[in-house]
């Protein structure tokens, strides 16, 4: 089984995501599910890190980035073997320009 973790900048990311859900939306109950399913989508990834398709490659980037939709966000991780772990760099609202921020991960 592999260990999950978050990133600094993921962790920041879910909860920029769920404080805007929570005080300008004004839905304490969508981030709350929003929060289960990032939670279900972890216990997946420990069990089954290679289930979720390479999202892309770039030559700028140093890892390979594997994406996943997680209700309107999508997750970005990329699988680190000699530690068995998965790393959630990322967490994205779907509509935002994924490879250009990502490409300022590296």
């Amino acid at each position: 089984m592999y260990k999950v973790k978050f990133s600094d900048r993921a962790k920041h990311d879910i909860l920029n995501i769920t404080n805007y859900i929570i005080n300008e939306l004004k839905n304490t109950p969508a981030a709350i599910k929003l929060q289960q399913a990032i939670e279900k989508s972890k216990t997946t990834l420990e069990l089954f890190p290679y289930s979720r398709a390479v999202y892309f490659t770039h030559p700028a980037l140093k890892r390979e980035y594997h994406g996943f939709k997680v209700r309107s966000y999508m997750m970005f991780y990329y699988i680190d073997e000699e530690k068995e772990c998965v790393v959630i760099s990322r967490v994205y609202h779907s509509k935002q320009n994924h490879e250009s921020l990502l490409s300022k991960e590296q």
